[in-house]
């Protein structure tokens, strides 16, 4: 109801409260002028209030003056009807607002309450009073039921620290006022209802709001650092802070991380550790409960940053389904006092936060599943192609040295035994001779297709050795230089075209705990390569050096190179760098050397690598540990 209907509303009353004081007939024109005077008083001074208890306040001190008492009071009816509160006073007992409660039924209010009819006690000595104040202070009272139609609302009571005599006009009067007063109370309950609801419905619309805002990025954004970051950028100007910080578990859920900020305490995200249950965000997020620190200053914090930027702090913990998904906190510099509806809000804002991070989260592993699946299937085409490869390359190196041997023995057939049915006039010694020589280049290339089969059958053995971890190692003190000058006259032998440098670091021996045989094997692998992927005129470099406890062998070819983007690749099984072809030699290979060689190496204790820069050549390498010195005698 607004002010102008109250001033009319006030105007009939007053207008049918003279009718009233102009037909009875035992009020003087005087007194009828006094009451007029007090009414308008009375009801000017709860027109200007809106508020219920600065209404009752400004109505009690008119009415104590007009009347002309020591104290007056309003006693209310709490909501279940059985006790009367003193609400407002005017006079000795203010300081017990709030303090005093009189049943309904018993004492002097009581009783005006449950007959709902005015009483007049000249001598208040003489009647029981609930109010010990009262009865020390007073001698006499006059008191109304404040009513609304038959509903008694509340009591006003008027006294007299002396003894005083009120009349039958002055209960009259008082209850003229009481209902002008009990009419008052009735609009400002119902404008502080209007009020409450409007500010309810400001309420619940800027929770709409917020919301809206939240569900907006939620929607837009699937990656949990850009979603993160969209909300706090949102959320800091919506609530009026410095500062937003969310921090997340950490997988095995014993700490929070400072995962993502918006404001100062971005200088140490990703810095900020804090234990469960400890500090601040650990707290909350043990408890599961709102915290509201208005300074930060008077409470332990596991982040020194928050006590030495912030002043008060309003923290939720972000849950999704039961589930702990973090704690969200929003800081100020100065003093603020948070209020229910701060964290109301918060609250609001971190359940629907809560349900996007874990939508987030739960994006983010089915991404990384995909992609590792994606990684799976790649690898797995990957093998099968390099299966087929190796397949096609096995069947090529294998058929190759079985072919030769089957034209060797069709050749050598022929001539032995074709060729001596139709030279029927040469002596058996004379043919043999002929025949041996004739022989003897076929026989040399089938020895050399045989060790070819025997070193393709022998790498893949090996290969399924390795994978089996089959592999035996007979160890002995072995002089490594002894060893590279061995397998360096045999690989001359086999190549006698080529040049070879050998480079000792030392005389001495140099002795290793190594299996003799299959250091060989990595020597020669190592010197092969050398041969096949250089041109056959220019020289293979062997180096042998002691560095601290490790002997270090080097294979260094004048070749093309590897590119940079295959180093990392040229170890593993069945593996040929594509378009890099053989410059010399025999192109028998399966792509299994260099994984053998690595294995060997890494079985004695050493290490393996290669450098290269293209269209310069390649330097294999591996190293061996020294052997301990055997004691002397």
């Amino acid at each position: 109801m607004d002010e102008q209907e109250t001033a009319e509303l006030t105007e009939d009353q007053l207008s049918s409260a003279g009718e009233r004081l102009a037909s009875t007939s035992t009020a003087s024109q005087a007194m009828a002028t006094r009451w007029l005077g007090i009414l308008q008083r009375v009801t000017e001074g709860a027109v200007s209030h809106r508020d219920l208890h600065e209404l009752l306040q400004e109505s009690l001190v008119r009415i104590r003056e007009a009347m002309e008492v020591d104290y007056a009071a309003v006693l209310l009816v709490n909501a279940d009807g059985t006790h009367l509160d003193l609400y407002a006073a005017c006079g000795p007992e203010e300081e017990m607002i709030g303090r005093v409660s009189v049943p309904v039924g018993r004492g002097v209010a009581g009783a005006i309450a449950a007959s709902g009819n005015p009483m007049v006690i000249n001598d208040l000595s003489r009647v029981k009073i609930e109010s010990p104040l009262l009865h020390a202070a007073m001698k006499s009272l006059v008191g109304a039921p404040l009513r609304l139609g038959e509903r008694v609302i509340g009591v006003i009571h008027l006294d007299s620290a002396r003894p005083h005599r009120f009349t039958d006009d002055d209960s009259q009067l008082l209850q003229l006022l009481a209902s002008h007063v009990a009419l008052a109370i009735e609009h400002a309950r119902l404008f502080e209802a209007e009020h409450a609801a409007r500010r309810e419905a400001e309420i619940i619309s800027r929770h709409l709001q917020a919301l809206q805002a939240v569900s907006d990025v939620a929607l837009e954004y699937t990656r949990l650092d850009d979603l993160l970051h969209a909300l706090l950028q949102r959320m800091q100007p919506m609530l009026g802070v410095e500062n937003v910080a969310i921090l997340l578990p950490t997988p095995d859920g014993h700490e929070l991380t400072l995962y993502s900020v918006r404001g100062p305490e971005e200088a140490v995200m990703g810095k900020v550790h804090v234990p469960m249950g400890q500090g601040v965000a650990g707290t909350i997020a043990a408890t599961r409960q709102p915290l509201v620190v208005e300074s930060l200053a008077t409470v332990p914090v596991a982040n020194p940053f928050l006590r030495e930027h912030f002043h008060s702090l309003l923290g939720v913990p972000l849950l999704a389904e039961g589930r702990l998904i973090g704690v969200i906190h929003v800081d100020t510099v100065q003093l603020r006092h948070f209020t229910d509806e701060d964290r109301q809000l918060l609250q609001v804002l971190a359940d629907r936060i809560a349900i996007a991070i874990a939508r987030a989260q739960q994006y983010e592993r089915v991404r990384q599943s995909r992609t590792e699946a994606e990684r799976q299937v790649a690898v797995l085409r990957e093998a099968a192609a390099r299966m087929d490869e190796f397949l096609s390359i096995a069947s090529h190196e294998l058929r190759t040295p079985l072919t030769n041997l089957a034209m060797n023995v069709q050749l050598m057939d022929l001539w032995l035994n074709a060729d001596r049915n139709q030279r029927t006039d040469e002596s058996p010694e004379g043919y043999t001779a002929q025949a041996v020589a004739k022989v003897q280049p076929l026989i040399q290339r089938s020895h050399r297709s045989i060790q070819r089969l025997d070193r393709l059958v022998s790498d893949l053995l090996e290969t399924s050795r390795i994978r089996e971890n089959r592999v035996a190692l007979q160890l002995r003190r072995t002089d490594l230089g002894s060893l590279v000058r061995e397998v360096v006259a045999e690989q001359l032998q086999a190549h006698a075209t080529r040049t070879v440098r050998l480079e000792l670091d030392t005389q001495a021996p140099v002795i290793v705990e190594a299996d003799p045989e299959r250091i060989e094997q990595v020597v020669s692998n190592y010197l092969s390569n050398a041969f096949k992927y250089s041109p056959p005129d220019q020289p293979v470099t062997v180096v042998l050096q002691v560095e601290g406890d490790e002997a270090r062998v080097s294979v260094r070819d004048e070749g093309l190179g590897i590119p940079a983007s295959e180093l990392d690749h040229i170890w593993t099984r069945f593996y040929r760098v594509a378009g890099v072809r053989h410059q010399s030699g025999s192109q028998v290979g399966l792509g299994l050397g260099l994984y053998i060689s690595r294995d060997i190496v890494e079985r004695h204790g050493g290490q393996v690598g290669v450098q290269s820069t293209l269209g310069e050549g390649a330097t294999f390498w591996f190293t061996l540990p020294l052997a301990r010195l055997e004691p002397a005698g």
